[in-house]
């Protein structure tokens, strides 16, 4: 039995109750999740769209530690200008680029599935809008029993799948769209990420098939951004190391201490401007935010957001 039945019941969080949050998921690793919900947290930022503002929350990661440069949580929260800290923002962190339930086993870890669900569920009851980046696609393993899609179930949240423009799309969002429905999860849409101008046309012809054979609203082809600063030379800094929770976080160190990539994960907005003009996330934020607010169509997204 899965995490999503055990917990969900007459006490789970449950579409009626109005969204709280979107869970963005993928049709597979490396699609621009992260990317499509950091853009999507600055637009509502900016707009101030949402009472409350946006917060962010990364219940998984693998592939990096907490605080290095090419991490999830740091992306994340460079990205997208929300004045959060990466050590709020990722519960969990492992080093192996595997499944979640793979890289915590190579530590000798495991994911308490109950405790993620209660998190989530109590970061839900706040106020704003809660942007949840699965990891991978729905099929993911967090445990040994419990996939990201039962997690997706269990906090009732509707779906925005990120998939790439090209060849192969149609075939694996149009899975990641039934696999959602047989589960009960509402598809807000879908967003192509990373089109290159020579694919232009085929993600043209790629959405209306999605469109068509999935019945869903492909809500944006979000064009290659090129390299992120942590891919252009941040990801020289030091690694910061993983942090568990409780665990000092690398601002309470002196500043002399830290990498660029600890102050901006760690500090409170005022640090974090210095490091942007180090790192150059500012400037490829402001890329990111006008490519979003231009691509996306952003009705049906608000039209969940006002429940």
């Amino acid at each position: 039995m899965t995490i999503a039945v055990e917990m969900c019941g007459k006490g789970g969080a449950g579409m009626s109750a109005g969204v709280g949050g979107i869970f963005i998921t993928g049709t597979d690793t490396d699609v621009g999740k992260t990317v499509v919900t950091a853009g999507l947290a600055a637009v509502l930022e900016r707009r101030r769209a949402v009472p409350g503002g946006v917060r962010l929350w990364k219940p998984a990661q693998s592939g990096f530690r907490a605080g290095e440069p090419g991490a999830d949580s740091y992306r994340l929260v460079m990205a997208s200008g929300v004045r959060q800290t990466e050590a709020s923002t990722a519960s969990y962190s492992f080093a192996a680029p595997l499944a979640p339930w793979t890289a915590a086993a190579r530590e000798g870890r495991q994911i308490d599935m109950p405790a993620l669900v209660a998190a989530g569920r109590q970061r839900l009851a706040e106020a704003g809008l809660l942007l949840v980046e699965g990891a991978g696609g729905l099929l993911v393993p967090l445990t040994g029993e419990q996939l990201v899609a039962d997690l997706a179930v269990a906090l009732g949240l509707p779906l925005l799948i990120v998939a790439r423009p090209g060849l192969g799309t149609v075939n694996h969002t149009l899975l990641t769209v039934r696999t959602a429905r047989s589960l009960g999860l509402d598809v807000i849409g879908v967003v192509l990420n990373g089109c290159r101008a020579e694919q232009a046309e085929a993600a043209r012809d790629n959405a209306q098939m999605i469109e068509r054979f999935g019945a869903v609203p492909v809500l944006g082809v979000l064009p290659w951004l090129g390299a992120e600063p942590c891919e252009a030379g941040a990801a020289a800094e030091q690694p910061a190391g993983e942090r568990a929770a409780g665990e000092p976080a690398a601002g309470d160190r002196a500043p002399e201490q830290q990498t660029a990539a600890e102050r901006a994960a760690g500090n409170e907005a005022d640090d974090g401007q210095a490091v942007e003009a180090e790192t150059g996330w500012g400037a490829w934020r402001d890329k990111l935010a006008r490519a979003v607010e231009a691509s996306v169509h952003w009705e049906p997204l608000l039209a969940y957001i006002r429940k």
